[in-house]
């Protein structure tokens, strides 16, 4: 659990203090997704990256579109109870393309108890999907990091800090 502490200027679940990238995201129909994915160029493999969370099959060993798509955390893997740290999440091991036809929709971070950490949305153009956070861990916490693509779906990864 991680605590309200307002000295520190960390929230409940967490603050963000800074995003690689800001922006707005319009609604969308996720139903309408594989259509519009076909629309723009997507191949007919990808259609069933909608139907499901997509994770890396084999995280040692990822695929180009895994690479592309699978959120990255940059975060400890031990903590102290009590202690703040850094947590910072990208799309892809490189940064995920952010084009006028493919492009990250939304990055959502949270715990395994689906306590919210950050929900952030981002612009079709010239922004780097990913987030910064400072969250205190009072117990061994697995982060989820969920990216939306408009293109190939929804990809999941998770990160244990244990303490």
């Amino acid at each position: 659990m991680h605590d309200l502490d307002l000295e520190a200027g960390i929230g409940r679940r967490g603050l963000i203090l800074g995003t690689l990238a800001s922006g707005a995201l319009a609604a969308s129909n996720l139903a309408a997704r594989p259509a519009a994915a076909a629309a723009m160029g997507g191949e007919a493999g990808d259609l069933g990256l909608f139907a499901c969370i997509n994770r890396a099959k084999m995280p040692a060993q990822m695929n180009a579109l895994e690479k592309l798509h699978v959120p990255y955390f940059t975060a400890p893997a031990q903590a102290r109870k009590g202690e703040t740290v850094a947590v910072a999440v990208r799309v892809g091991v490189d940064f995920h393309p952010m084009t006028m036809n493919h492009w990250i929709e939304r990055l959502r971070l949270f715990d395994d108890r689906h306590m919210p950490i950050a929900d952030v949305g981002f612009v079709q153009v010239g922004t780097e999907p990913g987030v910064l956070v400072q969250i205190r861990v009072d117990q061994t916490t697995i982060l989820i990091a969920q990216a939306f693509c408009n293109l190939h779906g929804i990809w999941e990864a998770r990160h244990t800090i244990t303490v």
